[in-house]
């Protein structure tokens, strides 16, 4: 057996017991162990036989016999050293009751509680709390084939990283081209290599390979273990497993400074072999703080043959304990441990939203096209811009829209007028109740500012119950006004908020940028806590509001995103075809954004058209038209433009002009176009452009 933490001994190589009355050995005089909490029970003391790493506790004669010299003896007659077993049968701690007495059995001293060991000094305590800091120490996930090996190349004298496990980067230098390979083995059980790893790691370089080495960073961690004073404390254990034949050495480098030496190994054994060592690490010198600093932890492998390794280990300790053994723990245990390395993944991991539209490059900007001068409806009104979004405008003329000219793709907001300004979306009572019955509601906006400094923003959630929403065809929407950071301040119709639960209002300062790049601003912890008013709703509106924007100044907004559950993310990726349908739900029309169609040129002219029939004669006509997508509502259907007073209808044969067109049999999924003929003939194609619009609040 190895040697066993419990088994105790003194320091002293060879105690020399002398009579206390005239300081002769105490030759024939007995040595006496008992139960320190029952001084009638006798307890046994041990002394340690056999060669390493193969030891023997061995029981010693209770009472001990003194030699003549006042040394202790086995019973064999040879000096040995006592090791005493301050535990029970189940471990826990039972001290020692000791009594010295003289060949006539007179008493010499006692001593009790013996040898003063407590739950805090308790090298089984200790050992408990023992735990390992590095993850994926055996290499239970990897980032690449399963049964294949993974092969890197490279061109040329590089240095470039390999992530090949999660938390582990391979770091290659080359002096020109060639390749490095890495394998993961499975152990065979009956393998019974030391730790019992369930894998294996082989690197193998190839030609030109100048430096190797693996790396595992411990971020946020500036000087982790490091003591503050040099000398005092700051231990760290450090362990590996080799397969014959492989060596590597193990460093700890804080933020790319100087590295310590943790550990030199090297296997030249015919067996699997563990290697560890404890070492103290220099005072703690890391000029980086929480957010920026790391240590690394580097296994520097040799660059001509293969190395083969696993059960890699890093112990913070308060004192030197040498050998400190491989922390075992399950496959499933190691990948539990790796919700560090995944979880900022998922959290990144964009989800499936709630809005329509408003990964806004995607919006297909149906209504009015993707530039939309400012409204002069007035203070405090709202319009439809984009698909489902609403713009309240606290100035006159405030803001206009246009698509970014960076590229981006986003909404670009810009004051006309000094304003605030909101955009706004509404949801319907079937989705509006699913998202109110969420335990939790995420919200995301990315946007940046080039030209406002310190512009305040403000996520809120709302519901009502009331029979309509406010119309827009009347310049309203949820908001009568803001308040400076903002959120709405009044309303038109009876809103709710939906509360963050004590956390306060969703503010975010719009961060400046010169590049485009988006800053996200993330919240979570909406929810009605079960209310149920939840099951209630008839509609659900989110307002993104905005402080006081100057006249000239604009933000790019390029998403805003609502998701269940407490993780904020931007909008999971759509294909636009799929945006489109989404945005057709409630609004659709037969002709490209931004294109007034042309109207009675006749069919050479080679115009379009979005529905057409052949005029049957008599003073009537009939065009049946099919939605691509089928409505929230039956729609309002206006035939061709809605934004410009044009001709209705347009005659494919002549320049007849066909007058009185109406939508009749307007269901969800098609609708019927019939009208009038001043004058036509039998056979005439008779054709039209529409619009069909079931937006919320208009």
């Amino acid at each position: 057996m190895s040697l066993d933490p419990r088994y105790i001994t003194n320091v002293s190589l060879e105690p020399y017991l002398v009579n206390n009355l005239d300081g002769t050995p105490l030759s024939g005089g007995t040595i006496e162990f008992w139960q320190d909490d029952d001084r009638t029970v006798p307890k046994l003391v041990y002394e340690l036989s056999g060669a390493p790493p193969n030891y023997t506790y061995t029981a010693l004669p209770n009472p001990l016999t003194i030699s003549s010299v006042g040394t202790i003896v086995d019973n064999s007659g040879n000096a040995c050293s006592i090791y005493y077993f301050p535990y029970d049968a189940n471990d826990n701690i039972q001290l020692y009751y000791i009594v010295v007495r003289d060949s006539t059995g007179t008493i010499q001293f006692t001593r009790q509680a013996w040898p003063n060991l407590t739950t805090e000094t308790n090298p089984l305590e200790a050992e408990a709390n023992i735990s390992n800091e590095l993850s994926n120490p055996q290499f239970v996930d990897i980032n690449f084939g399963l049964t294949n090996p993974l092969t890197i190349n490279f061109t040329g004298a590089i240095t470039m990283t390999v992530a090949i496990a999660p938390r582990w980067d391979l770091i290659i230098s080359s002096s020109a081209t060639g390749t490095v390979t890495i394998q993961r083995t499975a152990v065979v059980g009956t393998s019974q290599y030391p730790g019992n790893p369930p894998y294996t790691l082989t690197v193998t370089p190839g030609l030109n390979v100048s430096a190797l080495t693996l790396r595992q960073r411990l971020a946020n961690n500036p000087d982790i273990w490091a003591p503050a004073v040099g000398g005092v404390d700051g231990w760290v254990s450090a362990s590996v497993l080799l397969a014959p034949s492989s060596n590597l050495v193990m460093l700890y480098q804080p933020n790319g400074q100087v590295t310590q030496t943790l550990l030199n190994a090297n296997n030249t054994g015919g067996t699997y072999a563990q290697f560890n060592a404890t070492v103290q690490l220099s005072a703690g010198n890391n000029t980086n703080n929480g957010d920026t600093g790391y240590v690394d932890i580097l296994l520097d492998l040799p660059v001509v043959g293969a190395t083969t390794l696993s059960n890699v280990q890093i112990v913070g300790l308060e004192a030197n304990v040498p050998d400190v053994a491989f922390d075992q723990i399950t496959a499933n245990r190691q990948r539990d441990q790796l919700f560090n390395y995944y979880g900022p993944l998922l959290e990144q991991k964009p989800l499936p939203s709630y809005l329509v539209g408003w990964d806004f490059p995607l919006n297909p900007t149906q209504p009015l096209g993707p530039t939309v001068a400012a409204s002069s409806a007035g203070a405090n009104t709202s319009h439809y811009v984009w698909d489902q979004t609403i713009v309240f405008q606290s100035a006159n003329s405030g803001p206009a829209i246009s698509r970014a000219s960076s590229g981006s793709g986003a909404l670009r907001v810009t004051a006309t007028n000094t304003t605030q300004f909101a955009i706004i979306q509404y949801l319907p009572q079937a989705i509006a109740r699913k998202i109110l019955n969420q335990s939790m509601l995420s919200a995301n906006v990315a946007a940046f500012t080039a030209q406002v400094s310190g512009l305040v923003g403000t996520i809120s959630l709302w519901y009502t119950t009331d029979v309509s929403l406010p119309s827009t065809a009347s310049n309203n929407s949820i908001v009568l006004s803001l308040d400076a950071n903002g959120k709405p301040a009044t309303f038109n119709g009876a809103w709710t908020e939906v509360s963050r639960n004590g956390l306060g209002n969703a503010q975010f300062t719009v961060g400046n940028s010169s590049d485009a790049t988006f800053n996200d601003y993330a919240f979570n912890n909406w929810s009605l806590n079960g209310d149920v008013a939840a099951n209630t709703a008839t509609w659900f509106a989110i307002v993104i509001g905005f402080a006081t924007v100057t006249a000239g100044q604009h933000i790019d907004i390029g998403s805003v995103s609502l998701v269940p559950g407490a993780i904020p993310t931007r909008p999971a990726p759509q294909a636009p075809d799929d945006v489109i349908e989404e945005c057709q739900y409630y609004f659709e029309m037969s002709f490209q954004t931004g294109v007034v169609p042309a109207q009675n040129l006749g069919v050479a002219s080679g115009e379009s058209y979005g529905a057409r029939s052949q005029f049957a004669g008599g003073l009537t006509y009939c065009i049946p038209l099919t939605f691509n997508t089928k409505k929230y509502i039956s729609p309002t259907v206006t035939i061709y433009n809605t934004s410009a007073a044009n001709a209705q209808i347009r005659n494919l044969v002549s320049a007849a002009d066909f007058t009185g067109s109406t939508a009749t049999n307007v269901s969800k999924a098609s609708c019927i176009l019939t009208g009038t003929s001043d004058t036509g003939a039998i056979g005439d194609a008779c054709a039209a452009n529409w619009v069909a619009d079931s937006r919320l609040g208009v």
